[in-house]
């Protein structure tokens, strides 16, 4: 099966792609193409990796600043033992 045999995920893609757009012109499950990708699905997968990525910075942020408040608290607490 060619979509199988495909070297790269951009070659798989490009399947993908022309199932999309031409779903009545094969039986695609006979030649076991995944589901099409259409400008919708695409534009839903780089809408869910942009908040994918906002979540990551977030986490970030959140991480930094707790870490800031632990070495702020440990130095004070340094500082009241001497």
């Amino acid at each position: 099966v060619p979509f199988f045999l495909a070297a790269s995920q951009r070659i798989r893609d490009a399947f993908r792609r022309w199932r999309g757009t031409h779903e009545d012109a094969f039986d695609w499950d006979a030649a076991r193409v995944p589901e099409g990708i259409t400008e919708e699905s695409e534009q839903r997968k780089k809408e869910k990796e942009k908040e994918k990525r906002k979540k990551q910075k977030e986490k970030q942020k959140v991480s930094k600043a707790q870490a800031r408040e632990d070495e702020e608290a440990q130095k004070r607490k340094e500082e009241e033992e001497q």
